[in-house]
């Protein structure tokens, strides 16, 4: 084990508790130092992490767990402990926004068998995807000490992966160093060459240019770009540039009373000054899919051409209906994508319509917490939904139920045909919920809740010194080498 890797985020973590991951950084900065049941690999496929083996069904799942498992602080890990620390996360009072994308609608409980060293989940409502929901970094495990004093794992980790938190400055940088007692999980899907780092170090990078001359000067070692500025790595100095199409774009308008947008005839007019090509054209250079989906391509079910009820780009008629209307329209986005491109160009296209619109580009906290504070204190916005499960449920999960604190449905959106579709699909696994979720997003597109634009474009860039994987677009710390 020797050297250091140096990895750039795009914006600051929210939080160093996995129980209340909110955005890709803190996914980031939790994979080096916690696990979860089980993983998923670049191409989507589930494989072992603290559990070796497990029987799933859609409302209860058994997981057998690994032998002799240690927390960072010496702790055996037992099965009741990981009972605890996903009950923690389901519970009300922690509020955590992720835990119904692994879970779904109902309450789920946990309960461990020490002596048969089992955890199992049981729920109130199936969810099909329930295992690939255990793979999700949210429910990694936090081992007693933490769940003991939640608190201090902003400045001390908790957890039973190869690397503690030596440092973590807000702002600027977190760093993790290498545990000498710590044995991995087996991979079957990997062989991974090269050495691993004694220390790794995350630096908060806000500005895509600063972090592109970053990596070009070797002051970074692997970082997420999101707009032009990747074309300096292209051929160029050993660099690696790994792009993935890791989610989807979405055009959404908040509902709540008194707003201008819970009127669907006008977000029926605004969402026709929207050209999907431009918007490609703008965020991602042309690159991403263009989608009528809530998903691009990959995801079971995520079949454009049975989707597609929402209005198509219509200058000119959209002028036409919000002619005399004297709209106000807040447009919020994030700086992290494409540096706030995208929502500039709604902004653009909005005023192009004789739309009075404003527009505050922020990074990705900021602009999660516009959105999930509570406040409403927005009109329009560009969802970039990061698809860590790979499901159209971890999309469309956003888009019903209770608005925050008590839910995720930032947009207030009230949609009982959507939802009921949504309930019907999540039960089912694989193609038999295929119907269904043609049904569900048929529920949206014609009630104008929702204008899916693109696929969301990770271009990850590596320099020679280091190797790793990064599914969905998420660098997972465990994995990387030194060259």
């Amino acid at each position: 084990m020797s050297g250091t890797v140096r990895i750039g985020i795009g914006s600051d973590p929210s939080t160093l508790d996995p129980a209340l991951i909110n955005n890709i950084q803190d996914a980031y900065v939790a994979s080096p130092v916690y696990e979860t049941l089980v993983r998923r690999t670049d191409s989507g496929q589930v494989v072992g992490g603290l559990a070796i083996n497990w029987d799933v069904k859609p409302d209860k799942a058994t997981f057998t767990l690994r032998d002799k498992i240690f927390c960072s602080d010496g702790t055996p890990l037992s099965a009741s402990a990981v009972a605890a620390s996903l009950n923690r996360l389901v519970a009300p009072g922690t509020k955590s926004n992720s835990a119904r994308f692994s879970f779904g609608t109902g309450t789920a409980t946990a309960q461990g068998d020490d002596a048969a060293n089992t955890v199992t989940v049981s729920l109130s409502k199936p969810w099909s995807d329930l295992l690939v929901g255990v793979a999700m970094p949210w429910t990694a495990i936090i081992c007693p000490a933490g769940l003991a004093d939640p608190a201090s794992l902003a400045t001390r980790s908790a957890g039973t992966g190869p690397y503690i938190l030596d440092g973590a400055t807000p702002g600027r940088s977190y760093t993790y160093v290498r545990r000498s007692d710590h044995t991995p999980p087996p991979d079957p899907t990997v062989t991974r060459s090269g050495k691993t780092p004694q220390k790794l170090v995350y630096e908060v990078v806000n500005d895509s240019s600063t972090m592109a001359n970053a990596l070009q000067t070797g002051q970074l070692d692997a970082g997420l770009l999101t707009d032009p500025n990747v074309e300096r790595f292209s051929g160029a100095g050993g660099f690696t540039v790994e792009s993935k199409n890791v989610g989807s774009s979405l055009l959404i308008f908040n509902q709540a009373r008194g707003k201008p947008t819970a009127d669907p005839s006008v977000r029926r007019a605004l969402m026709a000054t929207i050209d999907k090509n431009a918007f490609n054209r703008a965020t991602w250079a042309g690159k991403a899919e263009v989608i009528s989906s809530l998903s691009p391509a990959g995801p079971s079910c995520a079949d454009s051409s049975k989707a597609d009820a929402g209005p198509t780009f219509d200058l000119a008629k959209a002028k036409e209906d919000l002619a005399g209307q004297k709209l106000k329209i807040r447009v919020v986005g994030t700086t992290q994508a494409a540096g706030g491109a995208g929502t500039a160009y709604v902004q653009a296209a909005l005023k192009e319509a004789g739309v009075d619109a404003t527009l505050a580009n922020t990074d990705t906290t900021t602009w999660a917490t516009t959105l999930f504070g509570g406040t409403n204190n927005w009109d329009a916005t560009v969802l970039f939904a990061i698809n860590l499960a790979g499901t159209l449920a971890a999309v469309g999960g956003y888009l019903l139920g209770p608005p925050p604190p008590a839910g995720v449905n930032f947009a207030n959106i009230d949609n009982a045909s959507f939802s009921g579709h949504f309930g019907e699909a999540t039960t089912k696994a694989g193609n038999a919920s295929c119907g269904a979720w043609a049904d569900a997003q048929r529920d949206l597109m014609g009630n104008y809740d929702v204008l899916p634009l693109s696929g969301v474009l990770f271009q990850l860039v590596w320099s020679a010194k280091v190797k790793g994987s990064a599914p969905n677009g998420v660098i997972d710390g465990t994995s990387l080498r030194l060259q």
